[in-house]
């Protein structure tokens, strides 16, 4: 455990400084967030609900934080007395890592029993959300559930690029195989290709008079 820690430490890091500073804030205010304590319900007697679901003591729950790198990739991390969920929200410039993003979102969702932690359905606006209540902090160390959600927001960005690299490159042994299907079965396209070059690079601009070859009408 405490080689996994280190080594979260050092990868941490090694990266670049605005990763760096927002994966250290984020662990900042985890580390004050989840201090939690049992607390039952102010509303229903002798039952227990996490308040920052139910949101039905709002002098029991502290401000929310929203941490962000950039416009894309941002946190939210809301506490309570007895709860604190972090939500997240990851890069995706084009729409496949888009695409990606969901896919592994509904992956996660069907799974979330199996993580604890883990809310089932995101907060609205967000990639992935988590949700943490004192049983939580009673069952498992504080230090290992801010090692793994430091973790999961890591790795599912790192999930996401390998996943598009490797749609990439199944693209292109498709297009490639779809080509020489076209040369093998089609020949006289290719001869038609071969016959009459594109010219499109042979001349320059029209809209360029200083470099057109035709003589000038003056």
């Amino acid at each position: 455990y405490q080689r996994r820690v280190h080594g979260i430490y050092y990868f941490i890091r090694k990266m670049s400084q605005t990763l760096t500073a927002y994966l250290t804030t984020i662990r900042d205010t985890l580390n004050s967030s989840l201090d939690m304590r049992n607390f039952p319900s102010q509303e229903i007697e002798k039952q227990y609900r996490p308040i920052i679901e139910v949101k039905e003591s709002p002098e029991l729950m502290l401000k929310s934080v929203v941490i962000a790198r950039n416009d894309e990739e941002k946190c939210l991390i809301e506490t309570s007395i007895n709860s604190m969920r972090l939500s997240f929200t990851i890069k995706k410039p084009k729409e496949i890592e888009k695409l990606l993003t969901h896919l592994f979102e509904r992956f996660i969702s069907l799974r979330a029993d199996k993580f604890l932690i883990i809310r089932r359905k995101p907060l609205d606006g967000f990639d992935f959300s988590f949700l943490v209540t004192d049983k939580h902090i009673e069952l498992l160390h504080k230090e290992q559930i801010i090692n793994f959600i430091l973790s999961f927001i890591l790795d599912i960005d790192k999930e996401i690029t390998e996943m598009k690299i490797a749609i990439n490159t199944q693209m292109r042994v498709a297009v490639s195989y779809f080509i020489d299907y076209i040369a093998n079965q089609y020949p006289f396209i290719i001869s038609a290709l071969k016959s009459h070059p594109c010219l499109l690079y042979t001349s320059p601009s029209p809209r360029d008079a200083t470099l057109s070859r035709m003589p000038s009408s003056a």
